[in-house]
C-alpha cells in the first residue's frame, strides 16, 4: 500500500484525459482562428459587394435625375416625380439650394435622416462620400454625390439588413462547427491516447 503525501489520493487526470484535453483546447483555438478569418472575410465582401453596386447604382441614378431637369430650379413636387421615375434605385434623395430645400422618394429615408457628415461631405466639401449608418432601425449604406453646378447633393439609401442576417447565419454555423470540432478533437485525443 503506497505511504506519503500522495496516499489514497488518485491523480484526477490521467494521461488519456491530459491528451484528450489538450488535442481539444488545440482544436478549439484553431477553430476559433478559423472562424474569425472566415467571418471576417465573408463579412468584408459582402459589405464591399454592397457598397460598391450603391455606388454605381447611385451615380448612374444622379446623372438620370440631373438630364432631366435643372434642379436648382426645380419644386419639390418635380424633384419627387424625377426620383419615382428611376428604374433601379433603393431610397433616393436629393438636396438643393445648398441645403434649404430636399425631397426624397421614401419618408423613412428622408435628407434630414442622414448623417451630417455625408451631408456636409456632399453640400460643403463638395466630394462623394459613402457611409454605414443606422437608418430606420436597420444597417444602412448612404451614397452621397455632390452636384457643386447646381449646389445640390444626389443621395440613396440602401438597407443592409440582408447582409446582417446572412451574417447572423454565418456566425451560428461557425460556433456551431467550433464547438463540434473540438468536442470531437478532444474524443479522438482520447481515444487515439489508448494505443
Amino acid at each position: 500500500m503506497p505511504t506519503g503525501p500522495l496516499a489514497g489520493h488518485e491523480p484526477r487526470f490521467g494521461l488519456r484525459r491530459r491528451i484528450g484535453l489538450a488535442v481539444g483546447l488545440v482544436s478549439l483555438l484553431l477553430s476559433v482562428a478559423m472562424s474569425l478569418a472566415v467571418y471576417t472575410v465573408a463579412r468584408q465582401v459582402l459589405l464591399d459587394a454592397r457598397e460598391e453596386a450603391a455606388s454605381a447604382r447611385t451615380l448612374k441614378n444622379s446623372s438620370v435625375v440631373l438630364s432631366a431637369r435643372s434642379i436648382a430650379e426645380a419644386e419639390p413636387s418635380d424633384v419627387l416625380t424625377a426620383l419615382g421615375n428611376l428604374s433601379d434605385t433603393s431610397n433616393p434623395s436629393v438636396i438643393w439650394d445648398a441645403g434649404k430645400r430636399s425631397q426624397a422618394l421614401n419618408s423613412n429615408y428622408t435628407a434630414e435622416d442622414l448623417p451630417i457628415e455625408l451631408r456636409e461631405r456632399a453640400l460643403v466639401d463638395q466630394d462623394s462620400a459613402i457611409m454605414r449608418f443606422e437608418g430606420d432601425g436597420e444597417m444602412v449604406v448612404g451614397v452621397a454625390v455632390p452636384i457643386p453646378e447646381q449646389a445640390a447633393a444626389f443621395f440613396e439609401v440602401t438597407p443592409l439588413g440582408d447582409i446582417t442576417d446572412a451574417l447572423s447565419s454565418i456566425r451560428i454555423a461557425l460556433a456551431g462547427a467550433v464547438i463540434a470540432s473540438t468536442v470531437l478533437s478532444g474524443l479522438l485525443g482520447s481515444w487515439a491516447s489508448r494505443y
